[in-house]
């Protein structure tokens, strides 16, 4: 009996291939048992044997061909399924991934509002304060001389630094401000010098008092951790008040001035919070003044340094 390979899918054909070979070599060769038949006297039983023998091998080979079959087509079948669900699969994944796309999830939303919240807060208004109130106290810086009409011919008055204090308070719109203030500014007069062929120079003493008020818009910025800065300029109006003492060859003269100016203002301005609604800042600020009266016009300089409380 012949021995069958195992009966995988490439070894099925093999055998088959074999099957037929040898039902042909036993069809067709006789072999030596058969070579004997010829003294058999009858031939009948002869053709009955050999027809036995090739109906057992017609059922063999039709009991390997319905075996193959069936391999075959649970393979093709199991193919199918995989490709089916590979399919579907890939679908799913596509119809979920683009849906995904189009459909952001509530936490997206959520996530993507909180970080426009966050940008909006970024404001003066919200980062620092609605409303605040600054005063101030710092040094007042006028120009180095001051030209004096009083006189039948001009002079030049050399000043000193002086001082100034005063109050800000103002309302803020996100980045933008608008603000009131009012100060006090002081400078003292030490000298006096004549244009030639006058004697020069000469002792002088006084004073000048500013007593200033105005208006402010600005814009600031935050920045860091409780930092800001901001601009501002506007317009105002000062009440100028001059004691002006001269030594006219060992006749002492003094001169009295009061009137209302027309001034105007820029500033710069940093400041840092300390805690909560409580800032410290620095400002730099230079005042125009118009002339009038016996002085001529002319610019200060201001540093300043304050308190500041935000609501």
């Amino acid at each position: 009996m012949l021995k069958f390979l195992p009966k995988t899918y490439q070894n099925n054909h093999l055998e088959s291939l074999l099957l037929g070979i040898w039902m042909c070599l036993v069809l067709l060769i006789p072999v030596p048992s058969l070579a004997q038949s010829s003294t058999v006297s009858n031939r009948a039983a002869y053709y009955d044997q050999i027809e036995e023998r090739a109906r057992s091998l017609s059922d063999k080979l039709a009991t390997f061909t319905n075996s193959e079959t069936n391999n075959e087509n649970a393979f093709l079948s199991s193919d199918i399924d995989l490709n089916s669900s590979f399919v579907k699969i890939a679908d799913e994944n596509e119809s979920i991934s683009f849906s995904d796309t189009l459909n952001p999830t509530s936490a997206e939303i959520e996530t993507e509002a909180k970080l426009e919240d966050d940008v909006e807060l970024i404001t003066m208004e919200s980062h620092v304060g609605k409303y605040y109130i600054q005063p101030f106290i710092g040094f007042s810086i006028p120009p180095h001389h001051i030209n004096f009409k009083g006189l039948s011919h001009s002079a030049e008055i050399k000043t000193e630094i002086g001082h100034a204090v005063g109050i800000n308070f103002g309302r803020r719109w996100r980045n933008f401000e608008a603000e009131l203030h009012y100060g006090y500014i002081n400078t003292e007069f030490k000298k006096a010098v004549f244009p030639f062929p006058y004697s020069s120079p000469r002792h002088a003493s006084g004073q000048s008092e500013l007593f200033n008020g105005g208006a402010r818009l600005g814009y600031g910025l935050p920045f860091g951790e409780g930092g800001w800065f901001r601009l501002a300029t506007g317009v105002g109006f000062a009440n100028r008040k001059d004691i002006l003492s001269l030594d006219q060859l060992g006749t002492i003269t003094t001169y009295l001035g009061s009137e209302t100016i027309f001034t105007y203002d820029f500033l710069f301005s940093l400041g840092y919070e300390m805690k909560k609604d409580l800032d410290v800042f620095v400002a730099y600020r230079i005042l125009g003044l118009y002339s009038k009266g016996d002085f001529d016009e002319s610019t200060m300089h201001l540093l300043e340094f304050g308190l500041g409380a935000n609501f």
